[in-house]
């Protein structure tokens, strides 16, 4: 199986330390802002601020989860008498990786349109659902075009 990673050898693995402990701030953050709303319910500001990093920090565990099956093998080996037994507990990554990557941009983009929302003050239900057709189309569609990905992440600030 061939697995073709973007990253430098020297930086697989530090990576995942790095979103692990993105991932905690981010939920820290999330967390004390629904706190501040909880205790002055009419700043929907802190709702809006909270539930969005709440939405890229859960994006962050699947960008670990996709890469911790994409960069370690996960095998299971077993010893029965004289033969030893390797089964593949998964025999291809692609499912976890297009899967954890699609939930990446997904919730990145969700997170980061639930912080765009802070300036505006009433909007239609209909317009919740065009975005999230928007956002839902361009989680798929970058899955070949990585760089509309980002070109839509660097959009919002």
């Amino acid at each position: 199986m061939v697995r073709i990673v973007l990253t430098p050898d020297w930086f697989m693995g530090f990576d995942i330390l790095i979103e692990f402990f993105s991932f905690i701030v981010l939920a820290i953050f999330s967390f004390l802002s629904i706190q501040s709303y909880r205790m002055n319910r009419s700043k929907k500001n802190f709702m809006y601020v909270g539930i969005g990093f709440g939405l890229i920090a859960f994006a962050q565990l699947a960008s670990i989860l996709a890469k911790i099956f994409l960069y370690y093998d996960i095998t299971v080996v077993q010893q029965v008498g004289s033969a030893i037994i390797a089964n593949n507990v998964v025999n291809s990554v692609d499912i976890f990786y297009h899967i954890g990557f699609f939930f990446y941009r997904f919730l990145t983009l969700a997170g980061l349109y639930m912080i765009y929302q802070l300036h505006h003050k009433k909007i239609s239900f209909e317009n919740y659902l065009l975005f999230a057709y928007f956002i839902v189309l361009s989680a798929i569609l970058s899955r070949e075009i990585y760089y509309l990905f980002h070109q839509l992440h660097f959009s919002f600030f």
